[in-house]
């Protein structure tokens, strides 16, 4: 009996050789399988078939129905707010314009009457003032033809001061006197000059009334 590595090596001579052509004539050939044939439909499934398929189909066109009258819808809708958009900017405008002619024809107003108060004293003063000067022009024009004669002239006090005050060197050719009434009056014969201060004063107050 081989010891060592002489016992784990095959012996050549002993292997069998198969032979390649062995069993050849024993091979079957086998055709692939050709693929069954689907049952044939009975009426009613295809009835049901088609039946579904139609769903399917109506399904389709409704959601197409639907979705071109939602679009339809919603640009009838986009339109119509803005319409009333431009609708409501214009008439918000119109609105604003008018508060805003009103506001500034109330502020005027408010702006006149405020003046107004503050001219008042001045308006009178001023009025007085044109009429004792035309006062003055009057009695000069008189002494132009009564040289040496003095005038006697009454009114009231305010009045008086004022025509002394414009008079100047010549205060001392009139005689005054205090009297109770509204105007300047001087006396030189039949000739008799007055201020006509409250016809004036009429004319204003008429003119303060209408404004």
């Amino acid at each position: 009996m081989p010891s060592g590595i002489a016992a784990v090596i095959p012996v050549l001579s002993q292997v069998d050789v198969v032979d390649p052509t062995y069993g050849q004539s024993d091979v079957a050939e086998f055709e692939p399988l050709a693929p069954a044939p689907e049952p044939e439909l009975s009426l009613e499934d295809q009835l049901a078939e088609a039946y579904q398929r139609g769903r399917l189909d109506a399904g389709e066109e409704l959601k197409d129905a639907f979705e071109t009258e939602r679009m339809r819808l919603k640009r009838a809708a986009d339109a119509e707010m803005e319409t009333f958009r431009i609708s409501f900017e214009d008439d918000l405008a119109a609105k604003v314009s008018a508060d805003l002619e009103a506001a500034f024809a109330a502020l005027e107003m408010k702006l006149s009457a405020s003046v107004a108060r503050c001219l008042d004293p001045l308006l009178d003063d001023a009025l007085v003032a044109h009429v004792v000067a035309g006062f003055e022009e009057a009695l000069r024009q008189v002494w132009s033809g009564e040289e040496g004669r003095a005038l006697k002239i009454s009114g009231p006090q305010s009045l008086l001061e004022r025509l002394e005050a414009s008079l100047g060197a010549d205060a001392g050719r009139v005689q005054l006197e205090v009297a109770a009434r509204t105007e300047l009056t001087a006396c030189l014969d039949d000739t008799v000059i007055s201020t006509r201060l409250s016809d004036w004063q009429m004319h204003l107050q008429s003119a303060r009334e209408t404004r």
